[in-house]
């Protein structure tokens, strides 16, 4: 992201939401708490017990969630996916996952961002 956005690889200093459309899809946590959450999102991918599998897409969906950055989310979330479950599993260094999401990106977002946001 060096060179694409200003402060890439720091945490976002304000607070960040996703649109679909005219509708609000998802506010982000705010970014005091960013530090505390990705703290705890790298603890649990340190988890023995989990399978890779299920701790790489919870991590990818709570990278998204937590949205840590101004933007590249997305990317850094697939990327540290892809790391984890290659980290036990070779072959996913030669899976394309940037490649199948981005032909099917409609169904990736719509499957990703929640269908209605609440607030409470």
């Amino acid at each position: 992201m060096n060179g694409l956005i200003e402060n890439s690889g720091k945490y976002r200093k304000q607070g960040v939401g996703i649109v679909k459309g005219t509708k609000v899809a998802h506010i982000a946590p705010p970014y005091e708490n960013v530090p505390y959450l990705m703290k705890n999102l790298f603890k649990y991918i340190k988890n023995k017990e989990e399978l890779s599998l299920i701790k790489s897409c919870v991590f990818h969906y709570e990278m998204e969630f937590i949205h840590p950055f101004l933007d590249g989310n997305g990317r850094i979330g697939r990327l540290w996916q892809t790391l984890i479950l290659k980290s036990e599993y070779p072959v996913f260094e030669f899976i394309p996952l940037e490649t199948l999401i981005n032909k099917s990106q409609k169904e990736y977002y719509n499957i990703i961002l929640p269908k209605k946001c609440t607030t409470g």
